[in-house]
């Protein structure tokens, strides 16, 4: 399905020639073939550069001139080169055949698994040969699987139809790497626009609401000029390039695009994408006119409404975040079609900020049904379990592409905290992970690096290679990366965050809580879009009309929402994503045996639910009943309460109903359980906030784990814990002493204490699946466990 429209299509037609360079590999005339697997170090001996000329008998003339002949056709295939570097005797190792399956990027056959470090290579890297390769070597030694770097547009590319392909410091790094068995992660950044591309295009700057221009985070030109063109022309260059090196493992196209300040595009670029898409939405000005309230002639007076300016700023906000998944989009089909082998291409992203970093203050987020990658990269400082539920969403491979901890990754409890951090991105699923960087520390100009002046490395550094130790003990099994099959996804509404961007706390506070009471029970919680599940609620193009592909494991009801999930739990958004609710889609997946759990909304729930709601203003008592479960509590204050109803739809007998909560004087219901169906609805007329629903009302969301089949190993008042396929993570904030029990055997025990060195004698014990004892403040243990039919 091709989702790039006219507006982004014209520029990549006809991509400049000059582009299409073949300067892919140094000494491809004297490319010989090598053998071994990439993770072999070769020899470190250098060869002599001088070479005793044999001659040449006239048998073997015909064998070595097919050989030759053989060489030049794979070269023109595309095939992998394996090349000797200039000045070197040292040939790479061939590469592996790269494929993708599930949420792990396999090798051969096998899955690549470890820790990366990123590092910013200095642009002079053949001056420096000598430290870089010492370097290299140093990361190899501390159990690293790999480096992550950057290249430059305007350094591969300096001036106009001048390639430095195969002279830049990446290809050095690259080769050297190759020779260390290290896996590379390559940037190929778009933000490092060479001077030429403005001199060339003149203003493609974005504008803001002030008519200046601005920057967008990571990206200095508009995404709708004609500079998007030489964009893709250099990074399908590049793609063809340095595909030709074995070590490769993948290509990050963009990098944090968006993260708080991105596309806030009012140039004349924007203004006419998003007459545009109006046009492919409906052409029809009156429709938009009756929409807007509005009386315009033709779509080409429409103009960029203000923030607030009610459906047409929601309008507007859609178009953006569509059109950004529609970039992102173009620069991974105009790239994926040019590589000579598959190797895995995707983007960078930065959730840890809001939700998605895309919500505060443009309204900008990802769409797992529309956006396209082979790979994803989540650059990660700090960790939630809405950020684990977020990353547990892609269907594709997330690799943590950048994490740390900044400032604190020197202190006592730096490394502790560092590794915890770790353990729990890789719990969720991510089989690689890259520690952000292999600079030098500064705490106030660069306090992500990983090393002092002297080369010792931070605490939280140590706590890097502790995990690439683990990680590498762990590459070995034969078990899937996040195997658990989700159960409980949380549906953020896409025109809520899109309209109002300070609703994007409150809705990630409410993901948190679910999240983590789920990850409590064992359970894989899913982060998802209203208009991902049901796309025919929303405004889109005619040309995204096309069925979204069937979601892992098979389609539900719900498009792409994966068949596992049993609980769908939706966040209060007074009002606004009215649309997703009224869907039949949900409404079937109901009756089909799914259970809703609705936040409070001012209107009260949708009409097909049956659920009335009438408003009490004032102090309200409530108590919840017996049948409420864990959510049990006597004489609450509220300041007021939605009173609850069941009113007919006239199809069939009643439906059976539960009352929760009731006020305390009336005894009037204001939290019910409707049975439809198969499936239950769950609603209370009280407010939940995220912070609510970790404590007081903590219990409201373990019923409904309960009713969905998930019972809780732990009380909120344990220890925190994250369960994966076989695997464990206990800490605690405080001293805690108390038992958990595992889902299976338990076969190992390790702790660490707050400076991440192993515990040789915990205060915890082991009992077939329960352990009991003390777990003191900042330490952590990882349990590993078997059921009885695994023999994990």
């Amino acid at each position: 399905m091709e989702v790039r429209s006219p507006h982004i299509n014209h520029l990549v037609q006809k991509l400049p020639d000059v582009y299409h360079c073949a300067s892919s590999c140094p000494g491809a005339s004297r490319r010989r073939p090598a053998r071994g697997p990439l993770c072999r170090p070769l020899s470190r001996h250098r060869a002599s550069t001088q070479t005793a000329l044999v001659p040449l008998s006239r048998r073997a003339f015909p064998l070595v001139l097919t050989l030759l002949l053989l060489m030049a056709v794979m070269n023109r295939g595309g095939g992998v080169c394996a090349a000797s570097p200039e000045g070197s005797g040292r040939p790479f190792q061939p590469a592996p055949v790269l494929s993708v399956r599930g949420r792990d990027i396999l090798a051969d056959g096998k899955p690549v698994r470890g820790m990366f470090v990123f590092w910013h290579i200095p642009s002079d890297a053949a001056a420096r040969e000598k430290k870089i390769r010492a370097e290299l070597g140093r990361i190899r030694n501390l159990g690293f699987t790999g480096v992550s770097i950057e290249t430059g547009w305007k350094e591969c590319f300096p001036a106009e139809g001048l390639s430095a392909l195969g002279k830049t410091a990446a290809d050095s790094v690259i080769r050297w790497a190759a020779e260390e068995g290290l896996w590379v992660q390559l940037l190929l950044t778009p933000h490092y626009v060479p001077d030429w591309v403005f001199r060339k295009y003149g203003d493609v700057r974005m504008r803001g609401t002030d008519g200046q221009p601005v920057d967008g985070q990571f990206l200095p030109f508009s995404p709708y000029s004609p500079a998007v063109s030489d964009l893709i022309a250099f990074q399908r260059a590049a793609v063809r390039h340095f595909s030709r090196y074995p070590n490769i493992l993948c290509f990050w196209l963009t990098n944090e695009m968006g993260f708080g300040k991105s596309w806030p595009d009012r140039s004349q670029w924007g203004l006419r994408a998003w007459r545009h898409w109006l046009g492919r939405v409906q052409p029809d000005v009156a429709v938009w006119n009756q929409r807007w309230g509005t009386s315009l002639e033709k779509l080409d007076d429409v103009d960029i409404p203000s923030e607030g300016g009610g459906t047409m700023w929601a309008d507007w906000a859609r178009f953006r975040r569509l059109s950004l998944i529609e970039f992102w989009n173009t620069l991974y089909e105009e790239t994926r079609r040019v590589r000579p082998r598959f190797i895995p291409v995707g983007h960078k992203l930065s959730p840890y900020q809001a939700v998605d970093a895309f919500a505060s203050p443009f309204g900008l987020h990802l769409s797992w049904r529309l956006l396209r990658a082979d790979v994803l990269g989540f650059d990660n400082y700090g960790v939630s379990a809405g950020l684990l539920a977020l990353q547990q969403s892609a269907s594709c491979p997330v690799i943590i592409a950048e994490t740390n901890l900044t400032r604190t990754a020197e202190t006592l409890t730096g490394k502790a905290r560092t590794l915890r951090m770790l353990l729990q991105q890789s719990l969720a699923g991510a089989a690689i992970q890259t520690i952000y960087a292999w600079d030098e520390f500064d705490p106030e100009a660069f306090p992500w690096g990983m090393r002092y002046s002297d080369g010792t490395l931070l605490k939280g550094a140590e706590a890097a290679v502790e995990m690439a130790t683990l990680m590498q003990d762990a590459s070995g099994t034969s078990g899937r990366v996040g195997a658990a099959d989700p159960v409980v996804a949380v549906v953020l509404p896409a025109s809520a965050l899109s309209v109002r961007s300070a609703d994007h706390e409150r809705f990630h506070g409410v993901l948190d809580a679910v999240a983590d009471l789920a990850h409590r029970a064992g359970a894989v919680c899913l982060a998802m879009m209203s208009d991902d599940l049901a796309p025919d609620a929303y405004l889109q193009p005619k040309a995204d009309a096309t069925p979204p592909p069937e979601a892992p494991g098979g389609a539900s009801l719900l498009r792409f929402l994966p068949e596992s999930v049993r609980l769908i739990w939706i966040p209060d958004d007074t009002g606004l994503d009215q649309a997703f609710l009224e869907s039949p889609a949900l409404q079937k997946w109901v009756a089909a045996g799914g259970i809703l759990s609705l936040g409070y909304r001012e209107q009260g729930p949708p009409a097909w639910t049956g659920i009335r709601q009438v408003r009490r203003e004032g102090l309200q008592l409530v108590s919840t009943t017996p049948a409420s479960g864990r959510w049990g509590f006597r004489q609450r204050e509220y300041n007021g309460a939605g009173v609850l109803e069941l009113a007919g739809t006239g199809e069939g007998p009643p439906p059976e109903v539960t009352v929760t909560a009731v006020l305390e004087r009336s005894q009037e219901p204001v939290a019910l359980r409707v049975r439809r169906g198969e499936g239950l609805i769950l609603y209370a007329g009280l407010p939940m906030d995220g912070s609510g629903l970790r404590g007081r009302d903590a219990g409201y969301v373990q019923d409904a784990l309960e009713l969905a089949g998930v019972i809780a190993p732990a009380l909120p008042s344990g220890p925190r814990i994250q369960i994966s396929d076989g695997r464990m993570l206990l800490w605690t904030d405080s001293d805690w002493t108390g038992k958990v029990a595992a889902p299976g055997e338990i076969t190992s025990l390790t702790v660490y204490d707050r400076d991440s060195l192993r515990v040789e004698n915990p205060e915890l014990a082991v009992a077939g699946s329960i352990v009991t004892g003390t777990l003191y403040q900042d330490q952590c243990a990882v349990v590993c466990w078997r059921t009885p039919d695994s023999g994990q």
